[in-house]
């Protein structure tokens, strides 16, 4: 049996308003972060399950990358020196 979670609040990122502040955007034309999607979808999942509680269980992970291959999950990842730092997935 897979619960459903609904963290409230939800975060979600509502692209169309989202605003970079010009710190994040001076950071990311230093270039020591490099931004990639979709290429490591479940690590990002598993980095964001590792915590003391979580609710991204193994058939959690198996869904959504069941998803992912399918087409309708993806990540976004943030990388520094060949090495996953961050990210984002749904």
């Amino acid at each position: 049996r897979i619960e459903w979670f609904s963290p409230d609040p939800c975060g979600i990122l509502p692209l169309e308003t989202f605003h970079a502040p010009s710190r994040l955007k001076r950071t990311m034309r230093q270039s020591r972060f490099e931004v990639r999607i979709d290429t490591a979808f479940e690590a990002v999942m598993r980095a964001c399950a590792e915590r003391d509680e979580t609710w991204i269980t193994e058939d959690i992970v198996g869904s959504y990358v069941s998803l992912h291959r399918l087409g309708v999950g993806h990540s976004v990842e943030t990388w520094q020196d060949g090495a996953l730092v961050g990210g984002l997935y749904g």
